[in-house]
């Protein structure tokens, strides 16, 4: 039995030198302090690269987006009062006109003959009244002497009355015949031609004021709190790249069943622009002078908006903060942070508190 116990310690005692042999460590080389020891590269690059920008107090550009058309201030869709066919066609499409030009005229054979006819029924009407004043011995020099309700019963029962009514409708339609512009500008939509039949349900054509465009469009109605009349704006043609500049003229003092609020923009160079065109517009809100940073600043965790800032010992500190407003690149702060601290604006989706950094 000793023997055995012999044999066995011997063969612990070799495992134990072999399994030192393989490591090339003493028993005690645990104990050596690790600190003494030389850092791998990735130990040494442990520190997150960021991007920071030093914040102050400035004014804040706000800006109020809209989608819009763009609509003349005057606009007339001219059309006759009368149907008949078009002898005459004085425009086309994109002439400037001036008010009360002519724009076209109808087939007057058939008005002329009914104002010559209504002219006849006048004159014999005229006859019966006069004898009329000759039955009751009435001087026809003398007619303005009986009272005028006794001419105007000569008048109705003679039926030069009604023959006079009928005679300015003649005329009334005699003119009609003949379509003039109601305002100036240019000349849009007119697709009939000569001797085309037109009825007064179909315009003859529309007349816009080219020089006095407007931008309409609405805004939500959470930021209609922000404009006023006269503010500056900036509009732009969705196809193309030329700004046009424009002030708040209108706001209509009603919310719609989607939230949305109507505004009006008058242009101030609105040369190069069409009736009906596609545009977006910005409205330049003046703001306070307050504390800016950059949208990409601002994370969100948890639920809240967060800040991180570069301390003097090189690690990130996480800022709870709270914004106003916010434009295209930037956002008001209102509560979280201090002018002249530096605010990481990159890397910083999964940074932590205390997390060591480095400036780039």
């Amino acid at each position: 039995m000793n023997k055995f116990m012999l044999n066995f310690h011997t063969f612990l005692f070799l495992i134990t030198a072999f399994l030192v042999a393989c490591t090339g460590e003493s028993p005690d080389s645990s104990n050596e302090d690790s600190s003494t020891l030389p850092k791998s590269k990735a130990e040494i690059n442990t520190n997150t690269e960021v991007k920071t920008v030093s914040i102050s107090t400035r004014p804040f550009i706000y800006s109020v987006t809209l989608q819009g058309k763009i609509e003349a201030q005057f606009q007339s869709q001219v059309r006759f009062k009368q149907a008949g066919s078009i002898t005459k066609l004085y425009v086309r499409n994109g002439q400037n006109i001036g008010t009360g030009q002519l724009l076209a005229e109808l087939d007057k054979t058939e008005l002329q003959l009914a104002l010559a006819k209504a002219q006849n029924q006048v004159a014999a009407r005229t006859a019966d009244y006069q004898d009329k004043l000759l039955q009751q011995r009435i001087d026809l020099k003398d007619e303005n002497e009986i009272s005028k309700e006794l001419r105007q019963s000569f008048r109705i029962g003679s039926g030069l009355a009604d023959a006079e009514i009928a005679l300015k409708e003649a005329q009334l339609k005699l003119e009609q015949a003949t379509l003039k512009s109601p305002i100036a500008g240019i000349v849009a939509d007119l697709e009939f031609k000569t001797y085309q039949y037109i009825s007064p349900d179909k315009a003859l054509c529309t007349v816009y004021s080219a020089g006095q465009l407007e931008v309409a469009g609405e805004v939500l109605e959470s930021e209609i709190g922000q404009l006023r009349l006269g503010q500056k704006a900036t509009v732009e043609a969705v196809t193309g790249t030329q700004t046009f500049e424009a002030v708040l003229q209108e706001i209509n003092p009603l919310v719609n069943e989607k939230g949305l609020v109507k505004i009006r923009l008058r242009l101030l160079n609105p040369q190069g622009l069409l009736v009906g065109m596609n545009v977006q517009a910005q409205i330049n809100v003046p703001r306070q002078e307050t504390l800016v940073v950059p949208k990409e600043a601002v994370v969100i965790r948890s639920g809240k908006k967060v800040v991180f800032t570069v301390g003097d010992d090189g690690l990130a500190k996480w800022n709870y903060v709270e914004t106003g407003l916010e434009n295209q690149q930037e956002v008001e702060i209102t509560k979280g942070l201090k002018t002249a601290q530096k605010v990481i604006i990159s890397n910083n989706l999964q940074l932590a508190h205390d997390a060591p950094v480095k400036v780039l």
